[in-house]
C-alpha cells in the first residue's frame, strides 16, 4: 500500500530549480566560490585577529602537537595560534558554504548561509575599526568576542572541522561509499583530538544526521554503517583515549547530565518532541526538505542547550557556553534556508533572471551576490547592534553570563596547566598507552586497507 505523504508546502522552492551539481564535493565552479569566501573571510578579520593576544590550555593534542612543528620553524605560539584562529575562520567559512551547498543542491542557500555566518563578528568591531581606528578598548572588545562566542584555538579549529566531518557522515550513510567513510574517519578523528567539547557537539549532530537519514528507508544497512562510522574515528584515536581518559570524560559528562537531569522534564523535552513531529509532518520522506529538517534539528538541540543553561544557571551538558559558535554556525543554514524560502515566493530569482544567474557568468554572479549580501546584512547588523547589545548586556545579562564562564573555565584550565599553551595529560597508566597505541595501529591499518579498497573499486569502474 502506498504510503501517505504530505503534500509539499509551496513555502519550499515551489517551482523554482535547484542548481544542477556535478556529484563531486568541489566542481569548478565550488572550487572557485569556495576560494573567495575562504579570501573574503581572511581580509574581514585578519587586521583584527593578527593583533590580538590568546591564553589556552589543552586538554586534547593536536594543537600542541601543531605548535611544536611550527615552533621547529620558529613561529611561537603566539603568532601560530592568531594564524589557527584566521584559518580556521576561512575553514568553517568554506565549511558551512559546502554543506548547505551538498544540503540543498543551490548556490543562493549556500552563499547566504556562508555569508550569514560572517556576519556576528561584524558589528561588534569590524565597522567601528573603520570609523574609529584600532583602539586598546576595542582590541580588548574583538578578544573578549572571539574566545568567548568562538572559543579559543582549539575549540574553533574543531568547529571549522564540523561541517566537512557531517558531510561526509551524510554521504556515507546515504551512500556506503568507503572512500567517504574514510573522510569522515579522519575529520571525525581530528576533531577528536583538537576539543573534546566540540567532540560532543559532533555527537550530537552525528545522531540527528543518522535519525534524519532513517526516513528515508534502508534502515538496517543505515544502523551498521552508523555503528561503524562510529567506531572508527574513536578506534585511530585510542593512543589518545585510553580507557582512563574516556573514564574521566564520561564521568565528567554523566554528573553534569545527571545532576540536571530534571532540566530536559518537562518543557525541553515537550519542545524536541514537537519539533521533531512537525519536522517528520512537514519535511516527510522528501530528500529536497532534507537539509532544513537536519539543520533546524541541530539548531533547536543547541539552542534548548544553550538557553536553559541561561535560564536556569544549570546545565545538563558540561560547557554550555561553548556550544554558542555551533549555535551561530547552524543559526545562519537555518535562516539562509528560510530567506531563500522567501526569495522564492517573491520569484526573485526569476526576477533577475535565472538564465543569467546559473548560465555563463555565474560564478562573476555569485560573487557580486556575496559581496552585496554581505554589505547588506553587516549594515542591518549594525543598525540592529545597539538593540542586541542592550538585550543581552547588564550585569545579569547573558553576555556577562557567558563571560564570567568562559574566564573561570580559563583560568581553571591554565591553573591545572601551569602556563599558556600547555597540554593537560590524563591518559593513565603506561600499559593504557600502550593498549590504546596498539589500537590505533590496527585502526590505521583498517583505513589504509579501505583506502586502498575504494582505489581498486574506482579502477575496476573506470
Amino acid at each position: 500500500m502506498k504510503q501517505d505523504i504530505p503534500e509539499r508546502s509551496p513555502l519550499w522552492s515551489s517551482g523554482i530549480q535547484p542548481v544542477q551539481l556535478s556529484g563531486k564535493v568541489l566542481d569548478k565552479t565550488t572550487l572557485i566560490l569556495s576560494l573567495c569566501l575562504a579570501l573574503f573571510s581572511f581580509v574581514i578579520f585578519r587586521p583584527v585577529i593578527s593583533q590580538i593576544s590568546f591564553e589556552e590550555a589543552f586538554f586534547t593534542p593536536l594543537v600542541p602537537f601543531l605548535i611544536s612543528v611550527f615552533g621547529s620553524f620558529n613561529i611561537n605560539p603566539g603568532d601560530f595560534l592568531r594564524g589557527l584562529f584566521i584559518g580556521s575562520f576561512m575553514i568553517s567559512t568554506v565549511g558551512v558554504y559546502l554543506l548547505t551547498r551538498d544540503l540543498t543542491r543551490r548556490q543562493l542557500s549556500s552563499i547566504l548561509a556562508a555569508i550569514l555566518y560572517l556576519i556576528p563578528p561584524v558589528p561588534i568591531f569590524v565597522l567601528t575599526f573603520f570609523r574609529q581606528g584600532v583602539l586598546e578598548t576595542e582590541l580588548g572588545s574583538a578578544k573578549s568576542f572571539f574566545t568567548i562566542v568562538y572559543g579559543d584555538g582549539a575549540n574553533f579549529l574543531a568547529l571549522a572541522i564540523i561541517p566537512f566531518a557531517s558531510l561526509f557522515l551524510l554521504k556515507y550513510l546515504k551512500l556506503g561509499k568507503s572512500g567517504d567513510l574514510v573522510w569522515s574517519t579522519i575529520l571525525c578523528s581530528l576533531i577528536l583530538l583538537a576539543n573534546a567539547t566540540q567532540s560532543l557537539s559532533l555527537g550530537f549532530i552525528g545522531v540527528i544526521v543518522f535519525v534524519t537519514q532513517l526516513f528515508f528507508g534502508n534502515v538496517r544497512a543505515k544502523v551498521q554503517r552508523f555503528v561503524i562510522a562510529a567506531i572508527m574515528p574513536i578506534g585511530l584515536v585510542s593512543f589518545w583515549y585510553t580507557p582512563h581518559f574516556w573514564y574521566l570524560g564520561a564521568n565528567f559528562v554523566a554528573s553534569a547530565f545527571l545532576a540536571n537531569m530534571k532540566l530536559l522534564f518537562p518543557l525541553p523535552f515537550i519542545i524536541f518532541l514537537i519539533t521533531l513531529f512537525f519536522s517528520f509532518v512537514f519535511f516527510a520522506r522528501r530528500e529536497d526538505r532534507m537539509a532544513i529538517f537536519f539543520c533546524f534539528l541541530v539548531f533547536i538541540v543547541f539552542a534548548v542547550s544553550i538557553s536553559v543553561w541561561l535560564i536556569s544557571g544549570k546545565s545538563f551538558v558540561p560547557h554550555p557556553h561553548r556550544m554558542v559558535p555551533n549555535l551561530n554556525m547552524f543559526g545562519a543554514v537555518v535562516i539562509a534556508l528560510l530567506l531563500s524560502m522567501l526569495f522564492d515566493r517573491v520569484h526573485f530569482i526569476s526576477a533577475i533572471g535565472q538564465e543569467f544567474v546559473w548560465g555563463p557568468f555565474k560564478i562573476f554572479v555569485s560573487l557580486i551576490f556575496a559581496v552585496l549580501s554581505f554589505l547588506g546584512l553587516s549594515l542591518l547588523a549594525y543598525s540592529l547592534s545597539p538593540f542586541a547589545i542592550l538585550a543581552v548586556s547588564g550585569r545579569s545579562g547573558i553576555w556577562t553570563k557567558i563571560r564570567l564562564s568562559v574566564l573561570a573555565e580559563r583560568r581553571e584550565s591554565l591553573e591545572l596547566a601551569g602556563g599558556n599553551f600547555q597540554l593537560i595529560s590524563s591518559r593513565g597508566d603506561s600499559w593504557q598507552i600502550w593498549l590504546g597505541t596498539a589500537v590505533t595501529v590496527l585502526f590505521f591499518l583498517v583505513l589504509v586497507w579501505l583506502v586502498i579498497h575504494d582505489e581498486i573499486g574506482d579502477q575496476e569502474a573506470a
